[in-house]
């Protein structure tokens, strides 16, 4: 995209318009499900920088096939049990375009 087009693509573009929405929700968390290969950097306490080994998609799929079926069944167990822990207090949180309401609301209506 040329330079000068970007304000004009920024103002009209429904995947930023998407993420700002979503940003805002009461769930959101910025690059939750995002990995990276390598290493990154951290501070320290004494703000030295530390290396941190990061952990990439690659490895974590290897590490679900090298599984036995008893230790994955344990896995989705501890899954589980921290969504019922941590998802007791989030708000459902549901867009619906209005068209698609209003589409509902006449399949309601006819019955």
């Amino acid at each position: 995209m040329l330079e000068e087009n970007l304000k004009g693509h920024v103002k009209r573009c429904p995947l930023l318009k998407q993420a700002q929405s979503l940003s805002v929700q009461p769930f959101y968390q910025k690059g939750i499900n995002t990995g990276s290969d390598g290493e990154e950097e951290a501070s320290g306490v004494d703000g030295s920088r530390l290396p941190i080994k990061t952990i990439s998609s690659e490895m974590k799929r290897n590490a679900l096939h090298e599984m036995s079926v008893p230790e994955f069944c344990n896995l989705i167990e501890k899954i589980e049990f921290l969504h019922e822990s941590l998802c007791k207090d989030i708000q459902d949180s549901v867009q619906m375009p209005e068209v698609c309401s209003l589409w509902i609301k006449r399949g309601v209506e006819e019955r």
